[in-house]
């Protein structure tokens, strides 16, 4: 599987202009606000003449690169499960069964005589999902959170929290790696607005905030 290029041809973007907002409406049939009611906004697409979003080439997708490693070592693509059966009923343990009932499934007598699995224990199928492909990783920051209440000492108490996130660029590597969503993603940034003459902007998606305009300029 590779990553098409002609996706990106830069003839099917819209022509570049000198008017500050082209006055070209849009609509979406994502839930909206009572700002947005009716769904209709104005788009400035990022300047075509920069070409952002554009291919550079073909490259195999994260995906196949993982296939053709385990092909070169006999894992098969479905490893480290030996085939589609074994995988479904994994999923479906890690989904539906706690630690303690997957133990005791897989000690079964009538499991352990009619399913050749290649995990017989729950510490084995739990390895087997940890070797499987991670996304991206996560991290634990650390945020102290003023309350509203004061304490003894007059002085408004904290609180630590934890806060878990991921890095938005290894998040986005990851999507723009999987295929399955190759044609329901946008490659460059662009403006919205509730009005033609661009006075009153809308923030929906990661691609109409601010942060991917200015990072796409820089890159530019």
């Amino acid at each position: 599987m590779e990553i098409d290029s002609d996706l990106f041809n830069p003839s099917n973007m819209v022509p570049d202009s000198t008017e500050p907002i082209r006055a070209e409406p849009v609509t979406t049939e994502d839930e909206v606000d009572e700002s947005e009611r009716d769904g209709t906004f104005w788009a400035e697409p990022y300047p075509p003449s920069q070409h952002a979003g554009m291919a550079c080439g073909k490259a195999p997708t994260p995906f196949q690169t993982i296939c053709n490693e385990q092909m070169k070592v006999g894992a098969g693509i479905l490893g480290p499960f030996k085939d589609g059966g074994e995988w479904e009923l994994a999923k479906w343990l890690v989904k539906n069964v706690g630690h303690n009932q997957m133990e005791e499934f897989l000690h079964l007598p009538t499991i352990q005589q009619h399913l050749d699995t290649s995990y017989h224990s729950k510490d084995g199928l739990l390895k087997a999902v940890d070797d499987l492909c991670q996304g991206a990783g996560w991290r634990c920051t650390g945020i102290t959170v003023n309350g509203d209440l004061k304490g003894d000492d007059g002085i408004e108490m904290v609180e630590e929290v934890e806060l878990w996130h991921c890095d938005p660029v290894d998040c986005v590597c990851e999507l723009m790696g999987n295929l399955v969503f190759r044609d329901a993603m946008r490659y460059s940034p662009e403006k919205l607005y509730e009005d033609v003459e661009g006075k009153s902007e809308i923030w929906n998606e990661m691609w109409t905030g601010e942060w991917w305009w200015k990072t796409q300029v820089c890159i530019n």
